[in-house]
């Protein structure tokens, strides 16, 4: 398992399984197969691949795209939540801005 707590700068794909702990300056893709736990910030969008898992505690400047994975969604998301295929459970706590 990877756990970054630093800043990555730019966009950046998220493979096997991942903890970020600090930010990610850009975009953001889980790919297949991904096991994310974002407890940091994404600057930019966040889109989930078919076939990967993200829990989102963290936050999430712009839009999140589920296009086929799992989501949980527990932390923030300040853009739009697009909830196109796969499964996505948000939790009552959870902050979006705004859902379709």
């Amino acid at each position: 398992m990877t756990i970054e707590r630093g800043k990555i700068e730019g966009d950046f794909t998220f493979q096997g399984e991942f903890t970020l702990q600090g930010m990610i300056a850009g975009n953001a893709t889980a790919a297949a197969g991904a096991r994310v736990s974002l407890l940091g910030m994404v600057s930019g969008d966040l889109v989930v691949e078919p076939g990967a898992e993200v829990e989102l505690d963290g936050m999430v400047s712009k839009d999140v795209w589920n296009k086929g994975g799992n989501l949980r969604v527990r932390g923030t998301i300040i853009g739009t939540l697009h909830d196109h295929a796969g499964e996505t459970l948000v939790d009552p706590e959870a902050s979006i801005g705004h859902r379709h």
